[in-house]
C-alpha cells in the first residue's frame, strides 16, 4: 500500500507531465520545451488525476500526525479542483491576471534562457503557443454554448492582452524571439 507522500510524489509527476507550466513554474525539468493540452481532453485529464490522487488518499492510512495533516492539505485542495471542474469554472475560466492566456505567456518569464537545450526549449515552446490558445478558444467557446462564460469586459480585456502580446514589433513574444537571436551571439531558432 502506498504512503501519502508516495501518492503526492506521484501526483507531482503526473501533474507534471499534464501541465508543463505547472512543472516549470515548480523547477521540475523535462517539461520545459511543452504546453498543456487546453482542449477539453486536457481539462479532463488533469481533473481525472485530481480524481485518483482522492481517491488514492481516501484508501490509505494515516497513521501519523504529519500523516493525517498533509492528506487533509492535499485532499482539500484536490476536492476544491475537482468541484471547479465540474462545476464549468475550470474550462471557463478567463480574466486579465490570472488565467491559461496569462499562464501560456508567463511560463516564458520562468523558463532558463541559457545554453543550447534552453534555446531549443524555448523554440519548442513558442512554436506550440498558437495551438495552445487554439484549444483554449474552443474550450472557452464549448463552456459558453454551455451558459458558462466570462463577462463581456474580462474577454475584450483578454483580447487586448493577446493582440499586445502578439503585435510585430516591441511586444512580449517578439521581444522574447529578439532576445533569442541576440543571447550569447546564436539564435533561439525561431523562423522569421
Amino acid at each position: 500500500m502506498p504512503s501519502i507522500d508516495d501518492i503526492a510524489a506521484e501526483y507531482v509527476e503526473r501533474a507534471a507531465a499534464l501541465d508543463p507550466c505547472y512543472a516549470t513554474s515548480a523547477g521540475i525539468a523535462g517539461h520545459d520545451h511543452e504546453l498543456a493540452d487546453l482542449g477539453a481532453d486536457g481539462f479532463a485529464g488533469r481533473a481525472g488525476l485530481d480524481r485518483s490522487a482522492l481517491a488514492a488518499l481516501d484508501a490509505v492510512e494515516a497513521p501519523e500526525p504529519r500523516e493525517q495533516v498533509a492528506r487533509a492539505a492535499m485532499a482539500e485542495r484536490l476536492a476544491l479542483a475537482v468541484e471547479c471542474y465540474d462545476a464549468g469554472d475550470t474550462t471557463s475560466e478567463l480574466n486579465t491576471i490570472n488565467s491559461w492566456v496569462q499562464r501560456v505567456r508567463e511560463v516564458f518569464d520562468l523558463m532558463p534562457a541559457d545554453g543550447e537545450e534552453a534555446a531549443a526549449n524555448i523554440a519548442k515552446r513558442m512554436a506550440a503557443v498558437p495551438r495552445a490558445y487554439r484549444q483554449l478558444s474552443a474550450t472557452l467557446l464549448e463552456a459558453a454554448r454551455d451558459g458558462r462564460c466570462a463577462a463581456r469586459r474580462q474577454v475584450e480585456e483578454v483580447a487586448g492582452q493577446c493582440a499586445a502580446w502578439a503585435r510585430p514589433g516591441d511586444c512580449f513574444y517578439s521581444s522574447l524571439k529578439e532576445r533569442g537571436r541576440v543571447k550569447g551571439g546564436a539564435s533561439w531558432g525561431f523562423a522569421g
